[in-house]
């Protein structure tokens, strides 16, 4: 087949790109739970402040409060407003960061 360059076009077996949006169907460890213990799924409580994953870019996005633990996920406060928001997930959820570390 040769060297590829910019422009050429490759034959893709079987059906070609894969077209579909990735999935959060493997659970998150909570790594900054209390004790430097690890635990899969729902392990934060009611009153914790909470990072949320972004649904466009997966950057995630402060402002919010365990308002309720539930079979799905939880139900989340935002801080902002004090408005109850929707069952999320709790891959989507993490303990809220100390210190941002950016530049490290």
């Amino acid at each position: 087949m040769g060297t590829l360059r910019a422009g050429d076009l490759v034959a893709v077996p079987d059906g070609g790109i894969d077209l579909t949006l990735p999935t959060y169907d493997q659970p998150m460890a909570d790594t900054d739970a209390p004790g430097g213990t690890s635990s899969i799924g729902p392990s934060l409580t009611p009153g914790t402040h909470v990072d949320v994953q972004s649904g466009l870019d997966g950057a995630w996005q402060p402002g919010f409060v365990v308002a309720e633990v539930t079979a799905t996920g939880y139900r989340l406060r935002r801080e902002m407003d004090g408005a109850v928001l929707p069952d999320l997930p709790h891959e989507r959820v993490r303990r809220r960061r100390k210190r941002s570390t950016w530049w490290v």
